[in-house]
């Protein structure tokens, strides 16, 4: 039956490859985006050592995520490789994997395209963050000996249906995977009924709650937080998408006709979305000033900005997680619009309150402890957004009792690096057994 499975699925992804080529090409004349990457897609990677820890992670949130595992599995003395499905998730692989790694785009899943990577890597162990079903990768590693496990694994509520509808499919796919660590207990008990094998499942945590704590040196938030310190009170609105920009706006414009000397600062998800969200903005009334327009930044020029009534656009990756750290409340996106909503520890990570909409539905476990805890709270609009955020900046107390509760909470989740490493010791004879035969 798995081999009937994965015959039909690679002729489908023949059919419509050619497609997806030419969409490519089509987006490349218009977007850098689509005009790097090209030959990764086709396997062709250049040099790279064999018997390599090789980690993959969709984009930027799962390597992110994967950053404090990654530094372990450093230590093992393998090669490393990283891979993602998207250029900005590659630049941050590039990042991590520092000089001694390899950073690619992961190929097209056809099998005579990842045979030959395979058979001339010999791979120790292929690691999947969260829950990267590519068929013809896994049914490759292991048909060439390549254990394969999952870390950090989670099946959202948005998803769930649509993997139950294949679950006939699905099944076989989920027991190539030698072992499978999950976030939570509900995405373990998802994973059974699609098939997974028990014996092969446990509940290791959410790698997110292992990313290092915060830089308090970092330049960004230093600017920031000067300014906040002076007296401005911050929204920091993260991972915004088109259609929740506005809702954003209005609470801005609403905060700013009650006097509350509070300042907006937006980052988009995407920034390819950039000028749409800025027309959204602006369509309320407010001007905008971008990032990239700052000499230094310095605390001098972010109030200036602040002080003419202006948003300041983040436009550069890289940058929101330290700026959530300027922030004095935080506002997640992707959770006004049907998306599925973001992630809320890099706020918490900070001690910054987190505001966010109702659509939390890839991260439900962090959602609900963020309510239980009094730690986030959920805000269906803009109207809704102003009056929260004049509620925390009227109660400072508040404010500093959600900065301990979110350090102490943050705490109590930590460990789930921990875990994945104990369950990558099973592999660790295979990985030294490479290396001895490079």
């Amino acid at each position: 039956m798995l081999l009937i499975i994965i015959v039909l699925y690679q002729l489908l992804l023949l059919l419509v490859t050619p497609v997806a080529l030419l969409f490519w090409a089509y987006r490349a004349l218009s977007s850098e985006r689509y005009k790097k990457g090209w030959s990764e897609r086709l396997g062709i990677w250049g040099a790279i050592p064999t018997g390599a820890v090789w980690l993959h992670g969709a984009s930027v949130g799962e390597m992110r995520a994967a950053g404090p595992l990654i530094k372990e599995i450093e230590k093992l003395g393998a090669p490393l490789l990283l891979t993602t499905t998207t250029a900005t998730g590659r630049d941050v692989a590039t990042g991590l994997a520092g000089e001694g790694g390899f950073a690619r785009l992961l190929p097209i899943d056809l099998i005579f395209i990842l045979l030959p990577i395979f058979k001339r890597l010999k791979p120790a162990v292929l690691i999947l963050v969260e829950t990267e079903l590519w068929p013809g990768l896994i049914w490759v590693a292991r048909m060439t000996g390549t254990p394969v496990v999952m870390v950090s694994g989670r099946i959202s509520d948005r998803s769930y249906p649509r993997y139950r509808k294949i679950k006939f499919l699905l099944g076989d796919i989920l027991r190539l995977i030698d072992h499978i660590q999950t976030q939570n207990k509900l995405s373990a008990e998802r994973l059974l009924s699609l098939g997974a094998d028990e014996d092969r499942l446990e509940v290791g945590g959410d790698l997110k709650s292992d990313i290092a704590g915060p830089d308090h040196a970092d330049p960004v938030k230093s600017a920031l937080a000067k300014v906040r310190d002076s007296g401005w009170h911050v929204l920091v609105a993260g991972s915004v998408h088109p259609g929740e920009a506005s809702e954003i706006a209005e609470a801005a414009v609403m905060l700013k006709e009650s006097d509350a000397r509070a300042a907006l600062v937006l980052a988009p998800r995407h920034l390819e979305k950039l000028a749409e969200i800025e027309g959204e903005v602006t369509a309320k009334g407010l001007k905008v000033s971008r990032w990239s327009e700052l000499e230094s930044p310095s605390p001098q020029e972010i109030s200036r900005i602040f002080e003419r009534g202006e948003v300041l656009l983040v436009d550069r990756y890289g940058l929101l997680t330290n700026l959530y750290g300027g922030a004095t409340i935080a506002f997640v996106g992707g959770s006004m619009v049907n998306v599925g909503g973001h992630n809320l520890l890099e706020p918490l990570n900070w001690g910054v309150p987190v505001l966010f909409g109702h659509n939390m539905q890839n991260t439900p476990d962090m959602r609900d402890e963020a309510l239980t805890r009094g730690l986030g709270f959920i805000v269906g609009d803009g109207e809704a957004l102003a009056r929260r955020v004049a509620h925390l900046l009227d109660h400072p107390e508040e404010l500093g009792r959600i900065k301990v509760g979110a350090l102490e909470f943050l705490e109590s989740n930590r460990g789930a690096t921990g875990r994945a490493m104990t369950m990558l010791e099973q592999f660790g004879l295979r990985i030294e057994t490479e290396r001895d035969g490079v």
